[in-house]
């Protein structure tokens, strides 16, 4: 984290130069939503591929969603352009525990992410 300049939102990744984080960015890539919308959870029902990706990582590892050797896992099964749309859907979860859990917000316990993220 001490490679984050938060004020000017970019990462410096040393000898391959600095990676800024604009909405735009964050956008093209994760398809997030850019406005000015609140997102609340409570009274929010999981999604299809949120409560599939929570079923098959519960199959990989007895941590279930919060291993990150259960991501990694997940994240070396072939997905193609011809993959179900849920299958896709469940990778993009994966990815971004993942990338939380290794690059923005690792933990003392190397393979454990708190999945509140």
């Amino acid at each position: 984290m001490d490679r984050v300049d938060v004020e000017n939102s970019i990462i410096n990744l040393e000898s391959q130069g600095m990676l800024e984080l604009t909405d735009n960015q964050v956008h093209y890539v994760f398809g997030i939503p850019i406005g000015e919308h609140t997102i609340l959870s409570e009274g929010v029902e999981p999604s299809d591929a949120c409560v599939e990706f929570t079923r098959v990582a519960a199959g990989i590892s007895d941590k279930g969603t919060h291993s990150l050797k259960a991501l990694e896992e997940y994240l070396n099964r072939d997905i193609t352009v011809d993959s179900r749309k849920i299958d896709k859907d469940c990778f993009k979860i994966a990815f971004v525990i993942f990338v939380v859990g290794h690059a923005l917000a690792p933990s003392a316990k190397h393979d454990y992410i708190k999945i509140d993220f």
